[in-house]
């Protein structure tokens, strides 16, 4: 006959597995959902984009982040923190603010990392800052942002957003 008493020995051991167990399946779910909490931090499934960023030599350990194959250092915590502006501890839980100082302005220099064209960075911009893109003339104003150094393009979007913003001031008074 079968016997459906256990010994408090073998009840704790069985208590011991069943927390292990959970242990690791909340890892691999932690584990999993930091690769999301990556592409959303960076906006973008460009992983030489995040590559970059975050100081992989290669494309692959990128990867290997997102699918929870491999951590992030502290060197790459801290890059993804100050590049994205969100909290480490966003990253590693998915609890607490996303952003480290509880909002987030807009990442030009992002922006201009991840659009070739100058009409995307703008309208990144104007979305980020819940408005609507004017319509423009901006293709004579933003001639050769293509042979554009990054810093020029940097400068040449703050200034024309500038211009955008005075339009649109006067236009509502």
């Amino acid at each position: 006959m079968f016997s459906t008493e256990v010994s408090t020995e073998t009840e704790a051991r069985l208590n011991e597995t069943v927390n292990s167990v959970k242990q690791i399946l909340y890892v691999l779910a932690t584990a999993q959902s930091i690769g999301d909490r990556i592409l959303e931090a960076f906006e973008t499934d460009d992983k030489a984009v995040i590559a970059e960023k975050l100081g992989f030599s290669s494309v692959q350990a990128v990867y290997k982040v997102l699918k929870g194959e491999r951590e992030l250092d502290f060197e790459k915590l801290n890059r993804f923190r100050d590049y994205t502006q969100c909290s480490i501890d966003w990253l590693l839980t998915g609890k607490g603010p996303k952003f480290v100082n509880g909002d987030r302005s807009f990442d030009l220099e992002r922006s201009v990392d991840i659009h070739d064209d100058w009409h995307d960075v703008l309208s990144e911009w104007f979305k980020f800052e819940g408005r609507e893109m004017p319509e423009t003339l901006g293709a004579s104003f933003m001639g050769g942002w293509s042979r554009s150094s990054k810093e020029e393009r940097i400068e040449q979007i703050r200034d024309f957003k500038k211009l955008l913003d005075l339009i649109a001031d006067d236009a509502v008074k």
